[in-house]
């Protein structure tokens, strides 16, 4: 996450905090809030946060990646800078779902962005 990496932290908390309010059960997102409140000194914030991303990563234990693959997640990491990371996610989603036009409408945007 580009705002975590440039030592922008209520910036991505902020972020952070946006995306979990409609997606609460976004594993990676938990993990990140918790690496931002560590990096500030909010440990046992951190704490609770990491634990809630092990305890999402365990609930899909059977789908591995499916708790951090979602669309809402990878538009984040494309907008923060993260693009080798959004793509991946993005290529886990089409995988599950690739004739989804929002993946594939995603898809191009990003293309035309990068060309």
């Amino acid at each position: 996450m580009r705002l975590f990496r440039g030592g922008e932290y209520e910036s991505a908390q902020l972020t952070l905090h946006e995306l979990l309010e409609f997606a609460p059960l976004e594993a990676r997102a938990w993990h990140l809030l918790g690496r931002v409140l560590q990096a500030v000194g909010a440990h046992a914030d951190a704490l609770g946060c990491f634990g809630k991303a092990a305890s999402l990563y365990d609930d899909n234990q059977d789908n591995p990646g499916s708790a951090m693959a979602t669309v809402p997640l990878a538009k984040l990491l494309w907008s923060q800078g993260d693009q080798e990371a959004a793509r991946a996610m993005l290529g886990l989603l089409m995988l599950r779902k690739g004739d989804e036009p929002e993946l594939l409408a995603l898809r191009e945007a990003w293309e035309r962005q990068e060309a």
